[in-house]
């Protein structure tokens, strides 16, 4: 639960052994103080920035770019010091 709740953002991580009654206090004293419109208004910035799906995919694409431009950068700078003909044809196919 800890990667989803993060205290006083978008709610609370209550010790354990926390009963509902201790949960509930924490609820009302925010309907009252005006806390409770923060943290709705943290969730969702939590979610549009590290749970929803377009962010799964953006950190996703990342990873795969990183990864591919890696192998990418290795293989040309083999072919730039071998002077392999089969990977200098390969890079040229993929300018």
């Amino acid at each position: 639960m800890n990667n989803y709740v993060k205290d006083g953002v978008n709610g609370y991580a209550l010790i354990d052994g926390s009963s509902a009654n201790d949960f509930a206090e924490h609820i009302a004293n925010d309907i009252h103080t005006g806390i409770l419109k923060s943290m709705r208004n943290g969730a969702i910035s939590l979610f549009k920035e590290k749970l929803s799906w377009e962010a799964w995919a953006n950190g996703f694409r990342k990873i795969m770019n990183e990864e591919y431009l890696s192998d990418f950068l290795i293989a040309r700078e083999h072919v730039k010091q071998k002077k392999d003909v089969q990977l200098l044809k390969r890079y040229n196919e993929h300018r």
